[in-house]
């Protein structure tokens, strides 16, 4: 009997090791709105990490683990974060985020990733902390999916360039990212080649109807920009990657970074233009079909 003890004991055990080394959990909201609290997260069936006998605070913090969270209702996330995790939100259905992390509550840390799928929302304001600080692997939007970033306060900041990938980009689904601070300093990376927030997706021309124009991104900084040191710029590098495809002698696409002279931002703008077919073309083709529909009933 004490050897079944023992046994069980040194399973539950490595079992608690295996969650500290990473792991997947799936948003519950069960407790409040705290993303550290692990009450509010499942993981896999007993609705919380088990260790040693004993719940234990583990929540989605360690870069190997994976945050997974969908819901039909707003997540309102509240307080200090603190996580290399990856955060994938709307896996499954179209899910509102609201990441609100306050100076009062103390600095935040975000060094992970996060991907937004099927229109979902991020909205994150944050006035303290380091809201990338190792983003190597970025953001990552689809599904005409929206990230809204508002800092609002000089101690927030970038440390390292930042990739915001917006995967297939049409003129009918279109993920976009609006950026507004009112700090007095952004801090971004500590040299010139850091500070980078560069754009990537792709656009294929031929798939356009009519002409048009996307709007990808909106920055609106504000006031003056700064990085580690003590030098204060303006200059910021807002670089466009986007891949466009399918053009021709009919098809045309481009993608520009413009001043919009209303709002003041800068915005990223795909521009786009396709033939319409004209409404006799297109009947003419109707008739076709229905003819050659017609002949194929009488054999």
């Amino acid at each position: 009997m004490k050897i079944k003890h023992i046994l069980a004991l040194c399973a539950l055990t490595a079992l608690g090791v295996s969650v500290s080394a990473g792991a997947s959990y799936t948003w519950n909201g069960a407790v409040n709105g705290t993303y550290n609290n692990y009450l509010n997260w499942n993981f896999g069936d007993t609705g919380a990490p088990f260790n040693g006998g004993n719940y234990t605070a583990y929540w989605p913090a360690g870069g190997g683990d994976t945050a997974h969270v969908s819901s039909s209702t707003e997540v309102n996330w509240n307080g200090v974060f603190s996580t290399s995790a990856t955060i994938k939100i709307g896996e499954t259905t179209k899910t509102t985020v609201n990441m609100i992390a306050s100076s009062s509550s103390g600095a935040s840390s975000l060094s992970g990733s996060i991907s937004l799928e099927n229109a979902s929302v991020l909205n994150m304001t944050f006035s303290a902390g380091d809201v990338t600080s190792g983003y190597s692997n970025g953001f990552s939007l689809k599904d005409a999916s929206v990230l809204n970033m508002t800092f609002t306060n000089g101690d927030v900041g970038f440390k390292v360039p930042v990739t915001f990938n917006l995967n297939t980009i049409t003129a009918d689904s279109a993920s976009k990212v609006n950026f507004t601070t009112t700090c007095t300093a952004l801090w971004l990376a500590n040299d010139e080649e850091g500070r980078k927030m560069t754009f990537t997706g792709s656009f294929d021309a031929s798939s356009a109807v009519g002409s048009g124009s996307i709007t990808l991104a909106s920055f609106d900084f504000g006031q003056s920009l700064i990085y580690y040191g003590d030098y204060v710029s303006t200059s910021l590098d807002l670089i466009d990657d986007i891949t466009i495809t399918g053009t021709d002698a009919e098809h045309s696409a481009s993608v520009a970074w413009v001043d919009n002279a209303e709002t003041g931002a800068r915005e990223l703008v795909l521009t786009y233009a396709a033939p319409v077919p004209e409404p006799a073309t297109a009947a003419l083709s109707l008739l076709a079909l229905a003819g050659l529909a017609a002949r194929r009933r009488r054999k």
